[in-house]
């Protein structure tokens, strides 16, 4: 049915009108029905149309009180529907290619195939047929799991330099760095046990954990140090070092640098297993969540927890072994014949800390000391500094709903029904 805008214009008919017309026309009408045993058949009273001439002679009403066949207001005939979308890109007339995966397929992969496949059968095409991608899921999925790839590497970077600034060795930092991957690894068995995708969330999740994944490893690393320092010391004060408590490379020299070792780890197990448990106490409700939520924030809930959870394990299992294997691998006697142990190292920053410490210490103890009004005066103006803070910059502080687009291209759908 093709309608003819000068003949509905005389006739002031509008096109709802005919739709209206047309569909009472094909509706059919219920008579009853027949009982044939235990079955029951409908009747039903036949259409007014049977036909295309059936169609031609449907009366639609006019505003004038009377009535017009369809086929005085529009072509009728019986074709292939020839209906459809019109697309235009800058103007030109286009050709517009919509794919979207199976259920089980990857949009990645799938993007690039089809790309593959465009670019093949360019050069068959005319010269004046042109083609831009208007969004390629593949290209934003490479750019982002790249950018968390990055910030997973740049966050073990930085940790590893923090930690060797204030460590100094660089055997004590690499066996506490050793845990960032480890716990990742780690991570994976569980990601794959409970059915995860490494995806742009789960991805994001790594790279949240991988700063707090040392944590522990350090807490167990200083607390080693400390007790081989106090444990030289001691030997030291009766004329050998703590390699010479008995013959070179003996199992009494190994016995001993275990126990110390042990007792170091034996010392911070319960610190170490309480902070890791009050971190993944944080993220461990975001994993039990539904819907949207979960699909926002579940994987990277569970992949914390999965990578903060291993690393209190690698912590206090894999840090202690690694550090009784580097110690037994050195030149055993080598701290009695007066060279440097790792534990003996001091790290780069250890003077300006010093100096920093006993700063804060004078300021605390000035603090305390201080008469009661004034230890009010200023605990009052930090309180009042806060909320100036909250009162005055946080409300200059950008905000956004949704993010600047990466393309200026605007895609705009006009579609029509009836008129």
């Amino acid at each position: 049915i093709e309608l003819q805008p000068e003949a509905l214009a005389s006739l002031q008919l509008f096109p709802a009108m005919i739709e209206q017309a047309v569909t009472q026309a094909l509706r059919s009408y219920g008579a009853g029905g027949l009982m044939i045993g235990m079955n029951r058949l409908t009747v039903e009273a036949p259409r007014q149309v049977q036909s295309v001439d059936d169609l031609r002679q449907i009366p639609i009403p006019t505003p004038a009180g009377g009535f017009v066949p369809l086929g005085e207001v529009a072509r009728v005939d019986f074709e292939p529907r020839t209906q459809g979308s019109r697309f235009k890109t800058n103007g030109m007339p286009s050709l517009i290619l919509w794919a979207s995966p199976r259920m089980d397929g990857n949009v990645k992969r799938m993007s690039e195939q089809i790309l593959e496949i465009v670019r093949s059968v360019q050069p068959l095409l005319p010269q004046d047929i042109q083609y831009r991608v208007l969004v390629d899921p593949s290209e934003f999925i490479r750019s982002a799991v790249g950018n968390v790839f990055k910030e997973v590497a740049l966050g073990a970077l930085l940790a590893v330099t923090v930690l060797f600034l204030f460590i100094g060795s660089l055997r004590n930092t690499v066996t506490a760095a050793i845990e960032i991957p480890l716990s990742m690894v780690l991570a994976f068995i569980l990601m794959r046990w409970s059915g995860m995708n490494l995806n742009l969330i789960s991805l994001a999740g790594l790279a949240l954990s991988a700063g707090m994944n040392v944590d522990a490893s350090v807490v167990v690393l200083e607390n080693i140090i400390r007790h081989f320092k106090v444990e030289f010391g001691r030997h030291a004060e009766n004329g050998k070092g703590l390699s010479h408590v008995s013959d070179r490379g003996s199992t009494s020299d190994v016995m001993e640098r275990l126990r110390v070792l042990l007792g170091a780890v034996r010392e911070v197990w319960f610190p170490v297993f309480a902070s890791t448990v009050a971190s993944l106490v944080v993220f461990l409700p975001l994993a039990f969540t539904s819907d949207l939520t979960y699909a926002i924030l579940g994987d990277l809930a569970k992949a914390v927890v999965f990578s903060h959870g291993f690393s209190a394990v690698v912590a206090l299992i894999l840090v202690p072994t690694v550090r009784l294997h580097l110690m037994n691998r050195s030149a055993q006697g080598s701290v009695g014949a007066g060279k440097r142990d790792s534990f003996s190292e001091h790290a780069p920053l250890e003077k300006i800390l010093f100096r920093l410490e006993s700063k804060y210490v004078g300021w605390l103890r000035s603090l305390l000391e201080a008469p009661r009004k004034t230890r009010i005066s200023i605990y009052g103006g930090l309180a009042l500094v806060l909320v100036a803070l909250f009162a005055v910059i946080l409300p200059r502080l950008p905000r956004e709903i949704l993010g600047t687009p990466d393309t200026d291209w605007i895609m705009l759908n006009i579609s029509t029904q009836g008129n």
